[in-house]
């Protein structure tokens, strides 16, 4: 007898931390390199949400978690596959490519806009972002170009970023301009139709996207930068942070 009853508290055990985990704030994320900094980024200023990473996971997690979602964010990593974008002849011109990732994130991405979740893109997400929408990639800043602003030989660099005065983005940011920690060697070239453009660098490379329609979409933006990598109260990195979870917030209390 007394056996059936510490199963039956054990399972009302189970139970009830898996209600517990639903009703969490939840955002997922495609994944964390680097120690977690998006990780710490987001939790610094909120504590209260929990983060999941998709990568790795079976089909069916993936679901699950995106399905009880409030926010969505889409990493740093590999080069986009050019293939997705009609320009699968400049591959040599790559890095390492992650066919796997490319299509868990464009998964991540058109689920995020279909359902309305605040959706947020760090330097390989916003090109995703772009390219799963129809829009293209520069395979290669310094071949095609000209320069190394965004990223030197030995890794991340700043340079400053010119916000657009009527984007979305610049109502949150008290700054026309800044500087950013860059480690990327491509960039958009045609822009998908549902974005526009919220900065670019001295060089014309766009630095930031933003969702046209917010009615449709609710909130959707994309930065080339790391925020994530940067003093978590610099002006270019935290109004982002703030923004994205107020966002959260009110997806998770609808």
């Amino acid at each position: 007898m007394s056996l059936k009853i510490n199963v039956l508290f054990f399972v009302l055990f189970l139970f009830a931390s898996c209600v517990q985990n639903v009703q969490n704030k939840i955002i997922v994320i495609s994944a964390d390199t680097h120690e977690n900094h998006v990780t710490k980024w987001l939790s610094n200023f909120d504590d209260n949400v929990q983060i999941v990473t998709l990568y790795g996971m079976s089909d069916d997690s993936v679901n699950y978690y995106l399905s009880v979602a409030s926010g969505v964010v889409i990493t740093g990593g590999e080069d986009v596959n050019p293939a997705l974008y009609g320009k699968d002849s400049l591959l040599t011109l790559c890095g390492t490519i992650n066919n796997y990732r490319d299509s868990l994130e464009i998964k991540m991405i058109n689920f995020a806009l279909l359902n309305k979740i605040p959706l947020f893109g760090i330097c390989r997400g916003l090109q995703i972002m772009n390219v799963s929408q129809g829009g293209s990639l520069i395979v290669d800043i310094p071949y095609f170009v000209g320069d190394t602003l965004h990223r030197i030989l030995s890794g991340r660099t700043y340079h400053n970023v010119n916000v657009l005065n009527n984007s979305l983005i610049s109502e949150f940011i008290d700054a026309d301009s800044g500087l950013v920690l860059s480690n990327h060697h491509q960039a958009i070239d045609q822009l998908a139709e549902i974005f526009n453009i919220a900065a670019f660098a001295s060089d014309s490379v766009i630095e930031a996207i933003e969702i046209k329609d917010t009615n449709k979409y609710n909130f959707a933006a994309g930065v080339q930068w790391h925020p994530e990598g940067m003093n978590f109260d610099d002006a270019m990195g935290k109004p982002f942070a703030i923004a994205f979870l107020k966002q959260v917030d009110e997806f998770y209390k609808k």
